[in-house]
Order: C-alpha cells, then sequence, then structure tokens
C-alpha cells in the first residue's frame, strides 16, 4: 500500500502519481488529506478535518491524515508513505521495495523488521531527526508511530529554556530552532523527532525513548543510543535510488539537503545520516 499525504497543491501531479503507481502494479494507493476535494480516482481519497490545536509546525494535521489512511489498510500489509508533493520514478526501485524491507530484520522491534527512511532532511547528531518525508514499514508499526496526542506550541515554548534568537518562523508559519551545542539536547522539537521518538517508544519490543529535553551533560550518552537504534532499527535510502521527485521548490533530492538553510552552505558531511554514513555505521564495531 502507498500513502500519499499532504495538502492538494497540484491535483494533476497527484492523479499522474496514482496513476504510475498503478501502472506499476502497486495495489491499493490512498491519498490522506486536509483540503477538501473530489475523490481521486484509482486511489482511495481520506479527507480529515485540520487540527485546531496549533503544534510548532504541521505535526498535527500529519499525524490525524496519516493515522485516518492508515485505518483502511490491513495490518500485515507494507507500507510505502509517501508526501502530496512526491512521485518515485523509478518502476524498479518500486518494485523492489517489498525485498529490500524484506532484508533488513532487526531483533530489536516489535515486527522483527526495521524502519525504512529517507536520508534528506535526516541527522546523525541531532537526535531523533530522521526524516519524516518517506517511511517503509509494516501497517501495524506505522499505527503505534502515528498514534500520537497533538501537540500545543505554547505549552511546548513553556518548556524551552532558550533566548528568542534561537528560533526563526518560517513564512507558513513554521518554527525553526537553529542547530547549536545548546539545541542539539532538544529530542522532540521536529514533527520528525517527535514521530521517531515515538518509534522509540511504541514499536520496540523495549521501550528505549528518550527524554524531550536533555541535560547537557548526558546528551553524549543520548546520542550513543540513538546511533545504536539507526544502526539495529532502521535502514536509510538515499532520494536517487528511488528517482523521487519534488515538486515543491525548496525540496532537493539530495541526501546532504536539510531543511534549515543556513546548515546547507558548509554542510558538516558527518552530520547527515547519509545511506553511505547509515553503511559506516554498521561496519563500525564500536
Amino acid at each position: 500500500s502507498i500513502v500519499i499525504q499532504g495538502p492538494i497543491v497540484n491535483r494533476d501531479f497527484i492523479q499522474g502519481t496514482i496513476n504510475w503507481y498503478k501502472s506499476c502494479g502497486v495495489k491499493e494507493v490512498i491519498v490522506s488529506t486536509n483540503d477538501l476535494v473530489d475523490n481521486f480516482k484509482n486511489a482511495k481519497t481520506v479527507v480529515s478535518d485540520k487540527s485546531k490545536i496549533i503544534g510548532l509546525g504541521n505535526e498535527n494535521n500529519h499525524i490525524i491524515t496519516t493515522s485516518n489512511a492508515l485505518k483502511l489498510i490491513n495490518d500485515n500489509n507494507l507500507v510505502l508513505k509517501t508526501r502530496s508533493d512526491q512521485r518515485i520514478y523509478n518502476e524498479l526501485a518500486l518494485s523492489a521495495i517489498p525485498y529490500i524491507h524484506n532484508s533488513h530484520s532487526s531483533k530489536f522491534t516489535k515486527d522483527g523488521k526495521k524502519l525504512g527512511v529517507i536520508s534528506n532532511n535526516s541527522m546523525l547528531l541531532k537526535i531523533n531527526n530522521l526524516s519524516d518525508h518517506l517511511y517503509i514499514g509494516n501497517a501495524k508499526q506505522m499505527k503505534l508511530m502515528f498514534s500520537l496526542p497533538f501537540r500545543n506550541a505554547e505549552k511546548t515554548f513553556e518548556e524551552l529554556s532558550l533566548d528568542d534568537s534561537y528560533f526563526d518562523r518560517r513564512e507558513d508559519g513554521t518554527w525553526l530552532l537553529y542547530s547549536t551545542k545548546d539545541t542539539c539536547r532538544y529530542t522532540e522539537f521536529y514533527g520528525e523527532q517527535l514521530l521517531f521518538n515515538s518509534f522509540r517508544r511504541l514499536c520496540l519490543k523495549e521501550n528505549l525513548s528518550e527524554n524531550r529535553i536533555l541535560d547537557p551533560i548526558n546528551y553524549l550518552e543520548g546520542l550513543r543510543k540513538y546511533l545504536e537504534i539507526i544502526k539495529n532499527c532502521i535502514y536509510v535510502v538515499d532520494p536517487e535510488e528511488l528517482d523521487l521527485y519534488w515538486i515543491k521548490s525548496n525540496i532537493y533530492t539530495l541526501p546532504s539537503f536539510y531543511h534549515n538553510k543556513f546548515q546547507n552552505n558548509n554542510p558538516i558531511p558527518c552530520m547527515r545520516l547519509t545511506r553511505l554514513n547509515w553503511l559506516s555505521l554498521l561496519s563500525d564495531p564500536e
């Protein structure tokens, strides 16, 4: 099953994506959104009410639209969760996803399989910052991962003892937290961090979730645990492997790309969770 989640910015692009996936042999495609739209052809269309609770980003709408799509999928099905502005163009890669997923076993997850993630917008040194742009996983695991309460921005900011200069409000109203030595100890600021900590809490045999805010002296131990989970519980795919395309102008299909534009000028290679860095981590005995 493929879930296409997000706003309907370009209906023709989404319908073309659905038609392409169906022509590649995908059995079930679900479009899930907060926008009031007519049903798409060759797919199930799910429209959810927008969350009345304002989060730091769009995480609350992301949670409800994805959860409502997952409710329609059998627990045992493999799910490729994507965005409405994405399309996988590589037919061979698309057809190989079930085989790739089944080849990545884990003794730590409840379903015995690792969670597949995309490398762009993923970080090694910022705990829990694994991209939510694309997930590959068992439907039952995904349902657990997305079973989160809505997050309130005001209450979250009350917990953050940081000067205003650490924050930047983007044009769409969502918040950006500059990455510094101090802010790296915040493990649930971004929506993707919130979701991956939920994976650590609910989808593993043992609750290995991290505290939302780490004491500075505990950062290195928190980082060690995070790297161990990356090594044992996920596998990483680069956008180029899938011929993954975005129509959104400020997203690039580069594994080194990160949403914080200030960190894309002089990126530190070891900070980014590319597939190469993930493979290096797997090969590191320590």
